[in-house]
């Protein structure tokens, strides 16, 4: 899937809101996510956040090595 929404050719249907949320995240865990239309409980969105805080930390520490 591209950033545009486009999967293997397909056009998949979804929400702005969305495509907002997944695009704000890092892309190895929202644009890239195999669930585009997913919905998110609590939890779900509490382990997401978590997640990117770690990714971006080790992101953080490559580049200023």
């Amino acid at each position: 899937m591209n950033q545009w929404g486009y999967n293997n050719g397909e056009i998949i249907k979804t929400t702005v809101g969305r495509l907002i949320f997944k695009e704000i995240l890092p892309e190895p865990i929202g644009r890239f996510n195999p669930d585009f239309n997913k919905i998110y409980k609590k939890k779900e969105i509490k382990n997401l956040i978590f997640d990117t805080f770690k990714i971006m930390e080790l992101i953080e520490q490559l580049i200023v090595r």
